[in-house]
């Protein structure tokens, strides 16, 4: 009866997930936090038609630690069946003012449980994007000229690309002489060097397309050559 009542419950479950991984999330890929704003605001949405979530919010830095430089409010709430709702994301620390910073917004959404059901584990799953903040002084971004300023030499079997600008460069993809690589790095910090390994000898005299992320989400290819 036991077993019975754990399978049962098993089975609601990946119903579930079946019928509702594509009824909820969050309505953008990264917020952009302008120093010149209180705040910034980002939409959880709830399109099922029969289920609630418990949402529960936080912030963590890029080595994936738990930080209170940005708070999120509020940090737990009830999204109800085919709403919306507004997260606020509040910064509370200093950061640098010459250079962006970027951190990772957590939203974790969780399904009520059957509580007739014995040892049924509650679903959920993190939605997770970037949180780019961008101090006033570099309000005027013209990522298009950066990213034409990447500078890309050969190292063996790696290519080592230079960001020397204070923005931090979204990648979406990486084609090499008509070869996407697989295993690329998702951003490019400012100022610093970057190596992708690319699995092959390079002669140094390759194609490079980049595609890369803009403040809103959108995929846009830019292409070099060694």
């Amino acid at each position: 009866m036991k077993l019975k009542k754990i399978l049962l419950g098993l089975g609601i479950i990946f119903s579930l997930i079946t019928s509702s991984f594509a009824g909820f999330g969050l309505e953008t890929t990264r917020v952009v936090y302008n120093e010149s704003n209180n705040n910034e605001g980002f939409v959880a949405f709830n399109s099922d038609k029969n289920t609630n979530y418990l949402l529960q919010s936080w912030v963590e830095d890029l080595n994936g630690k738990l930080t209170q430089d940005f708070v999120i409010t509020p940090p737990l709430i009830k999204l109800m069946a085919q709403q919306k709702n507004t997260l606020q994301v509040t910064k509370n620390t200093t950061l640098p003012n010459d250079i962006e910073s970027m951190y990772w917004i957590n939203v974790k959404f969780v399904a009520p449980s059957n509580e007739n059901l014995e040892n049924v584990l509650r679903y959920s799953m993190t939605n997770r994007i970037k949180l780019i903040y961008r101090p006033q002084s570099l309000r005027d971004v013209n990522i298009d000229k950066e990213i034409k300023e990447l500078r890309w030499t050969v190292k063996n079997t790696s290519l080592v690309v230079s960001n020397s600008s204070p923005y931090f460069i979204n990648i979406g993809k990486l084609i090499v002489d008509g070869n996407e690589i697989e295993k690329i790095p998702s951003f490019l910090s400012p100022k610093s060097e970057t190596t992708i390994n690319v699995n092959k000898t390079l002669s140094g005299k390759e194609k490079i397309k980049l595609f890369y992320i803009d403040d809103f989400g959108k995929s846009l290819p830019m292409e070099f050559a060694l």
